[in-house]
């Protein structure tokens, strides 16, 4: 999770200072994807070097980028390849020797480049032209040098479409439309969220921003425009928050009060590299001004930082929050909501298994009911026993009778799996697993479960049997920070793929990033 904050020290050794505007050409001009202004929609490619094709060539090692570093002319820029990326699906991988999957029983996948885009971590699905095809909101978290200690710079965030070149049945060329990037400043963009903040019955772009290395944190959103047909998005404004010391990783939207506009609910913590800090859950009312994105912030409750979800748990016809707790407190907790002027009730689902990360919902067992899915973040070699075991769990939501009583949801916790490794020794630079998503891969009706390695250097997905329990699939290895990832039919061939962004180890200017397609053989 901050394996880059040792590779940005280094670089502000080496360096001293942050990149100047004069050398935007060389900061982006090696990003393997066709990077398309929305200033002006109809241009062509970037003048100033921001355009190539991200049809790279045969990508060879693992976890590498095809793109091609700054002043050195004489070699050849995936946008000189002029080869189909479709043609760049011959490097299969399997998994590796020693997992627990069976030679008949292993799904292998074949991996494509679709961009370097530096910094690549979050996509978010859309279909912003309603053609029944989606389109990925990519933010890329950092995308260069900065000038501040660590030297992390501004990140971005873009539109990644597949070309209209492209045939039905190949993964085709795809291009990056740029909503914003290095060059305005906007520190660390995290997950991307989509609904109508502004009351104009079009949805817009929102990101949390900010991190503990950067911790200069910033709700923001994009207005909604639809554009011949297609969804675009205007410039970046600010949502007016409390305290810029405080950094976000996304904003859910619901209908808190229901008055029939968005609100969102989100997380924060004020944690540095430097220091401990605090975290809190917020609520943001929408004031339900047409045009306008007012807000009134409400606090929830102290706790969370990381990611959350919305989900009734007590079943009494509002959304409870479910929150897993990376930096302090119990693993994972939901929050009972009793109304919108009473204090919320804290209730703890699990207690055991350390640092918590990521939480979505999915019906794991097949009965109609959607159960509750969670990956940790921790490290093998911690001093702390709960946070040396590194898994996926997954529980049935206990009846509405009986949830509030429970001290815990021990007797209902499933383990998709538990053995995932970190490389680096520094425990606190370092933990796994990452990101965690649920889909069916193999189409058997029964739910799956996909998986970052973050420290841990695979990709995964664990293919759920008849009996409930779970084959490991290794998809890929040696990545680095593998990040988020969707799962989607990508070549129309039936069987299910994964669009990946890895957000790559810490060079010289900044992290070699990539968007990889893994296509299901």
């Amino acid at each position: 999770m901050k394996q880059f904050l040792a590779g940005w020290v280094g670089v502000f050794t080496l360096s001293g200072c942050g990149m100047d505007p004069d050398g935007k050409q060389d900061l982006q001009g090696w990003d393997s994807a066709v990077v398309i202004d929305t200033a002006d929609q109809e241009a062509e490619s970037d003048p100033d070097g921001e355009s190539g094709d991200d049809d790279a060539p045969d990508d060879t090692s693992e976890g590498g980028s095809d793109s091609t570093p700054p002043g050195d002319p004489d070699e050849e820029s995936p946008s000189d390849s002029g080869e189909d990326s479709s043609s760049d699906s011959d490097d299969s991988v399997t998994p590796e020797e020693g997992t627990s999957v069976e030679p008949d029983e292993a799904l292998t996948f074949s991996r494509v480049v679709l961009s370097t885009k530096r910094g690549s971590a979050w996509l978010t699905p859309i279909d912003i032209d309603s053609d029944g095809y989606d389109e990925y909101l990519l933010t890329s978290m950092t995308e260069g040098l900065g000038v501040s200690i660590p030297p992390i710079g501004p990140g971005g965030a873009y539109v990644m479409s597949r070309s209209l070149t492209s045939s039905p049945g190949e993964v085709g060329t795809w291009e990056l439309t740029k909503a914003f990037d290095y060059w305005d400043g906007i520190v660390w963009p995290n997950k991307s969220t989509v609904f109508d903040i502004n009351n104009d019955g079009i949805d817009d772009w929102v990101i949390g921003c900010g991190f503990l290395a950067r911790p200069e944190g910033n709700l923001l959103w994009m207005e909604g425009e639809i554009i011949g047909g297609v969804l675009r998005f205007g410039p970046p404004q600010f949502i007016d928050i409390p305290d810029s010391s405080r950094w976000y990783h996304e904003a859910l939207p619901v209908d808190m009060d229901g008055d029939g506009d968005m609100d969102f609910v989100t997380t924060n913590h004020n944690k540095t590299i430097f220091e401990e800090g605090t975290a809190r859950v917020e609520w943001y009312e929408n004031n339900g001004m047409p045009g306008e994105a007012s807000l009134t912030r409400h606090e929830i409750a102290e706790g969370g930082g990381a990611l959350l979800t919305l989900f009734d748990v007590d079943e009494d016809g509002d959304q409870d929050i479910i929150l897993p707790q990376f930096f302090e407190g119990e693993s994972l907790v939901w929050l009972e909501q009793t109304g919108l002027s009473s204090p919320w009730i804290r209730h703890v689902i699990n207690d055991d298994t350390g640092r918590g990360f990521g939480v979505e919902m999915a019906d794991m067992n097949g009965d109609g009911r959607l159960d509750l899915v969670y990956g940790n973040h921790n490290h093998q070699l911690s001093s702390v026993p709960d946070e040396q075991i590194m898994g996926i769990y997954w529980w049935e939501i206990p009846p509405a009778d009986v949830v509030r009583s429970l001290s815990d949801w021990g007797a209902t916790m499933q383990v998709v799996y538990e053995g995932f490794e970190v490389g680096s020794d520094d425990v606190d630079a370092e933990g796994a697993p990452g990101v965690v998503h649920t889909g069916d891969v193999n189409g058997d009706g029964r739910m799956d479960v996909s998986a970052s390695g973050d420290g841990d250097d695979g990709v995964y997905v664990f293919v759920q049997q008849t009996d409930g329990t779970f084959i490991e699939n290794r998809i890929d290895g040696s990545l680095t920070m593998a990040g988020d990832h969707v799962m989607t039919d990508l070549d129309e061939d039936g069987d299910m793929d994964f669009i990946w962004a890895v957000f790559g180890p810490t060079g010289f200017l900044g992290p070699d990033s990539a968007v990889y397609a893994y296509i299901q053989d």
